[in-house]
């Protein structure tokens, strides 16, 4: 990352995290959150799951400040009514949009100006039983799409299909609760602009772009524009 970088509403920045490499950092992450961010992390009892949340959202801290010349530490989040994370009203450049995902030991971090973003990243599992969840947690459409495809790209495709739901619930900010069967995604693993295709009426267009991650991970970014740009950071 540059150490001059200015936001734009025409682009989605996006920073992929090695969470191991930035481990030895955890400390200056740690001393970066808030009292109610500490507090979380500090009942976070699975190690795994406290390192992720201490370096990805101090991470995230430490991007936002440099993008909006803050000190980390004086950003104040709010949270929707289904637990997404935003920049408090009263804040600052309360006009930056952003989303973070996590598995394993990678990280997505996505910052943007005055769009709806969603990001997701997912390890493929190879081992789970992909049609019965297919089957829960899929679309009629999407179950006979993934079905049609032969067998040994269909744990890449269910994790393909995962991300894309979840990036977009997690844009609308709705979560699981807006109803992962209400709507179709393009399942095929290889489309980088996979389609989002909605029952519900919406005011809104919205779009969503694959990013390349590794052969064992999938990651999606969804944003309420027509079209996606992307600046990718490692």
């Amino acid at each position: 990352t540059p150490e001059s970088l200015n936001l734009s509403p025409d682009h989605i920045d996006v920073w992929l995290c090695y969470l191991e490499d930035l481990s030895s950092d955890i400390n200056e992450f740690y001393v970066l959150l808030s009292d109610n961010e500490r507090d979380r992390a500090d009942k976070l009892k699975i190690e795994g799951k406290q390192k992720q949340f201490v370096i990805t959202r101090g991470y995230l801290r430490q991007r936002l400040g440099s993008l909006a010349n803050i000190d980390p530490k004086d950003f104040v989040f709010e949270y929707l009514k289904h637990g997404k994370p935003i920049l408090a009203d009263k804040q600052k450049h309360a006009d930056i949009t952003f989303n973070v995902s996590h598995s394993h030991d990678l990280a997505l971090i996505a910052i943007s100006l005055k769009q709806n973003i969603g990001i997701d990243i997912e390890k493929i599992n190879r081992q789970s039983d992909h049609p019965k969840l297919v089957t829960r947690f899929f679309s009629k459409t999407e179950q006979s799409e993934f079905n049609a495809l032969p067998e040994m790209i269909k744990a890449k495709a269910f994790c393909a299909c995962w991300t894309r739901k979840e990036a977009f619930i997690k844009a609308i900010g709705d979560g699981v609760t807006y109803g992962l069967d209400t709507f179709d995604v393009t399942v095929d693993p290889e489309l980088q602009q996979p389609e989002i295709i909605l029952h519900k009426p919406s005011t809104e267009t919205w779009s969503a772009l694959s990013l390349p991650i590794s052969d064992d991970y999938m990651a999606c970014l969804v944003s309420n524009r027509d079209d996606i740009k992307v600046r990718y950071w490692r």
